[in-house]
Order: structure tokens, then sequence, then C-alpha cells
């Protein structure tokens, strides 16, 4: 006969008015501190198009982006009723998986090796920036905590060297943060070390986190050898990944830097933030910075130059459509909630 193990521990419903109030304040206010630092690191930056040659062009405009995201955060949490949070079904999540899948395999067959070729950097930043708006409008739950997601991952994505001129970045004077931080690097701290942490604390916990975001999923009871099983494979986890991130470079302020970025994935997920998006922003932020500012320059500041092409304007008008879409969407999914 076995011992049950723990139930799964109840938690805070997504779409309860508190929680969503609370995610909107706190990161409103993050996305504020990270957007006045930058600022604050980078006091001269004033004409985006006459300095696109300058180190601080892509953290100064982040940081912009961050201060104004987080502004309308604040507003919405003190001044705008919650919607109710909607949630992944299960066909449409795979539905979701095997597209991604997809557009990956052609990104990386045949597109990357014939078409991407032929493009300039005005089209690679088209691109990407369509990517952007794409992530957007998959959001599931608040779009304007994912576009905060998004602009705090080109941030990060931004730390280190400069690829033009060498320069520092946003490393104030700690050591791990000279060379960047690669989105692999990312990914393990707030996927696998923050998820590892969770689960070594309390197994129940990370299935329940995983449960409440999928329509109809329920955590189910843990039997007891099931629960020690979880335990142990989530120490191991925590223990690999860390000793990857050493590896890198012999550094013991790697880890703790990998730590700090776990407890903020820890935070993710329980204020209903988008790790993911995190990710994948951190993954194309200096290509985009390094792409507007090729761009740029070749143009002498003219920002025409990304509507000049017929390619380029029509891809900035697709993207800029997903986001009408992204936000028409929201807008009406709050009229439908009951009492609003």
């Amino acid at each position: 006969m076995t011992t049950p193990g723990p139930l799964p521990v109840p938690l805070p419903e997504l779409d309860s008015r508190r929680l969503q109030k609370s995610s909107d304040a706190i990161l409103g206010v993050l996305l504020l501190i990270a957007g006045a630092v930058t600022l604050w690191d980078f006091p001269n930056f004033i004409i985006p198009t006459q300095q696109a040659d300058d180190a601080s062009f892509g953290p100064a405009m982040v940081g912009r982006l961050l201060v104004g995201l987080g502004v309308c955060l604040l507003i919405r949490a003190a001044f705008v009723a919650p919607a109710p949070t909607r949630r992944w079904g299960g066909p449409a999540l795979v539905g979701f998986v095997a597209l991604i899948v997809m557009y990956l395999l052609v990104l990386r067959t045949w597109a990357e090796q014939r078409f991407m070729l032929l493009l300039g950097p005005a089209e690679f930043v088209a691109i990407l920036v369509g990517q952007a708006a794409f992530a957007l409008l998959l959001a599931r739950r608040s779009r304007l905590r994912a576009a905060g997601m998004i602009a705090l991952g080109l941030l990060l994505g931004m730390v280190g060297p400069d690829l033009a001129t060498g320069r520092l970045r946003l490393t104030f004077g700690f050591e791990p943060l000279n060379d960047g931080i690669d989105y692999p690097f990312l990914f393990l701290a707030v996927f696998v070390v923050c998820d590892g942490l969770i689960c070594l604390a309390a197994p129940s916990v990370l299935l329940s986190l995983y449960a409440r975001q999928i329509a109809g999923w329920a955590a189910p009871r843990l039997a007891l050898l099931v629960d020690i099983v979880m335990r142990l494979v989530a120490a191991l986890a925590i223990a690999a990944a860390l000793y990857y991130v050493y590896a890198l470079d012999n550094r013991p302020s790697d880890i703790v830097l990998a730590v700090g970025l776990a407890l903020f994935g820890v935070a993710c997920r329980f204020l209903d933030w988008n790790r993911l998006l995190l990710v994948l922003a951190c993954s194309q932020g200096v290509l985009i910075e390094e792409n507007i500012r090729r761009s740029l320059m070749i143009s002498r500041g003219d920002v025409t130059i990304f509507l000049a092409r017929p390619i380029t304007g029509g891809l900035l008008l697709v993207a800029a459509a997903l986001v009408a879409i992204a936000t028409i969407d929201s807008v009406m999914s709050r009229r439908r909630a009951p009492g609003q």
C-alpha cells in the first residue's frame, strides 16, 4: 500500500482581480526602474536618427520604451478593472507548438539559405519587428505585460560590449555582465534553475503553476514516491545547469547571476509574466539594434529607408496590423467580460 503524497497546493486564480492588479503594478515599477537606470546610464542620447553610430543608441531607445510601458501598466493597475485571463486550450496549444516548429524549420532551411541573403538591414528589421508583433498576438494573457517582457528582454540582450565600438553597456561594474547575457544562459536561469527551485521546494506547486495555464487542466495528487523523484530530478537539473554556467568561464560570480535571474523567473511564474517572450526578445535584441543602426547609417539618419522598398514597407504594415488586431482583441475581450 502506497502512502499518498501531498495534495496540489491551491494557488490564486489567474483572473483574480488582486493578482492581476498586483502583477501589473509590480511589473510597471520594475520596468520604470529598468528604464530610468538605462536612461541615467546614457544621459546624452537625444536625437536617435543622428546617433545611430553611438553605443547608447539601442539601450536609450529601449529605456524610453520601458518607461512608457511601465507608466501604462501602473495606470491600468490603478484605474482599469482587469479582464478575465484567457488560457490555452489543449488543441490550440498543440497547434501553436506545431506552428512554431514549422516556422523554425522554414526559417532555418529554405528562408535562411535562399531568401535571407537577398535582404538588407532594413528588411531584417522589418522581419524581426514582425516576429515580435506575431508573438504579441499569440499571447493568451495580458498583452501589455507581454510587451513589457519583450522590452525587458531586448534590454537584457544589449547588456555587455557594443558590437561596433566595444564599449561596455549596462554592466555597472559587475564582471559576469561584461560578456553580455546570452539567451541560452538566460533560458537556463529563468526556466531550468527557476522551475528546479520551485520543484525542489514543492513539486505540487510547480504542477499547479503549469496546470493553471491550460483551460480545463488540474494538477493531480502526487504519490509520495513521485514527489521524492521529482525533487531529486529538480536537484540534478539545478546542479547540471549551474555547472554548465560555471564551466563557460570558470567564474563563481556567473552562478550568482544565474541564481538571481532564476529568482526573477520565480516571480514571473507566480505573477504570470511571460518568460518565453523574455528569452526570445533577448536572443533578438542585439540583432535588431545592429540592423537599425546600419540602416540609419546607410540612409544618413533618414527613417524612410524602412519604407523605401515594398518588401520592407509591406512587412512593417503587416506588423502594425498584427499589433492592431491584438489591441482590438484585448479591448473586445474586456468588453465581453461579465460585469465590465
